[in-house]
């Protein structure tokens, strides 16, 4: 996404959450950005996350 300018004020990316605090500060040897580059691309993000449901049946604050 950097090399190819696809962050900025014009785009939003959305993170899956399953990716441990800080991954993009590893060595990793599949991408060639430095940690610099990769924390200017995901300024403004958003992270998802899982849902956990329990099987009780209460009624959530909002009535859900």
């Amino acid at each position: 996404a950097y090399k190819e300018k696809l962050y900025g004020k014009k785009y939003v990316w959305f993170i899956i959450g399953w990716y441990p605090d800080n991954w993009y500060k590893v060595k990793d040897d599949r991408h060639n950005c430095t940690v610099e580059q990769l924390e200017e691309a995901l300024e403004g993000h958003f992270t998802t996350e899982a849902i956990i449901l329990h099987q009780e049946p209460s009624m959530t604050e909002v009535g859900m």
